[in-house]
């Protein structure tokens, strides 16, 4: 059974969801030290470091809509949660892309070091969402105030 957050050293690029099974299901994998990237990933697929096993990370902070991990190592940090849009990642404060691994978990590129990794759950639906209702609520206020100066003049000449 895979950590719920661990940080695995290698990563390779399957060209489809189809490839990515067949590779999961190959007896020589190990999802403990190496993840399956689905499409062309943005980040180098090679071997990140010369270890052949996942370092720890420990999840610091755990909410529905924001985890956060502290990792140490090279490699691809992978949260065992479900990878689904809308999540956005920083790695030590930057912005960084969310990959999907092993076809369904979140997992972001880590360079040497120690780092403090976010993940937030900030949809641009929500965010379109917000803006529609915005201007939504302008235009219902506008016609509220053009009906009440249409009143007001229809009174006055009455």
């Amino acid at each position: 059974m895979l950590p719920r957050a661990f940080v695995a050293p290698a990563a390779e690029t399957a060209a489809d969801d189809t490839a990515a099974r067949a590779r999961l299901a190959d007896p020589t994998f190990d999802p403990a030290t190496e993840v399956i990237l689905a499409g062309s990933s943005p980040q180098p697929a090679a071997p990140a470091s010369t270890t052949k096993v996942s370092l720890p990370a420990a999840i610091t902070a755990y909410a529905p809509e924001d985890v956060r991990v502290s990792a140490q190592g090279a490699g691809y940090l992978v949260l065992t949660d479900a990878w689904y849009p809308g999540w956005k990642a920083w790695v030590d404060g930057a912005p960084a892309p969310i990959l999907r691994a092993d076809l369904m978990f979140r997992a972001v590129y880590l360079l040497p070091g120690s780092h403090a990794v976010e993940f937030r759950f900030e949809p641009d639906s929500v965010k379109w969402g917000l803006w529609l209702s915005g201007i939504a609520l302008a235009v219902w206020l506008a016609a509220l105030l053009a009906l009440g100066v249409a009143a007001r003049r229809l009174r006055l000449k009455a």
